[in-house]
């Protein structure tokens, strides 16, 4: 399983709009994921891994409160294999809601 199929599988419990990059919908809740990617662990000039720093965007309306689904999105989250836990940034403005979970991975699948 891949390491996106691994984060939506996380999030869409929880979040059941989940999009790479930008959604499109018309959901007032929902959430996206971005990722950069660093090769690591070079060899022979070529690299063995890659770590990934991934962002997973969570927003919602204003009214709503967050705490209990932040803290079942963080558990899940870092409980994925080969990640770190997640930081978690209030991101949000008189808008919306919004938080971005931090965490790192790596996968040597290259």
């Amino acid at each position: 399983m891949s390491l996106e199929d691994r984060i939506a599988a996380a999030v869409t419990p929880t979040v059941a709009e989940f999009a790479a990059d930008v959604y499109t919908g018309d959901a007032r809740e929902y959430c996206v994921y971005n990722m950069t990617e660093i090769p690591i662990a070079f060899g022979d000039g070529r690299p063995r891994a890659i770590r990934y720093l991934v962002q997973v965007h969570w927003y919602f309306p204003l009214r709503r409160d967050p705490r209990a689904a932040k803290r079942t999105l963080r558990a899940a989250l870092g409980g994925l294999q080969g990640c770190t836990w997640p930081t978690v940034e209030d991101a949000g403005d008189r808008e919306g809601g919004h938080l971005v979970f931090e965490f790192e991975a790596v996968d040597g699948g290259i």
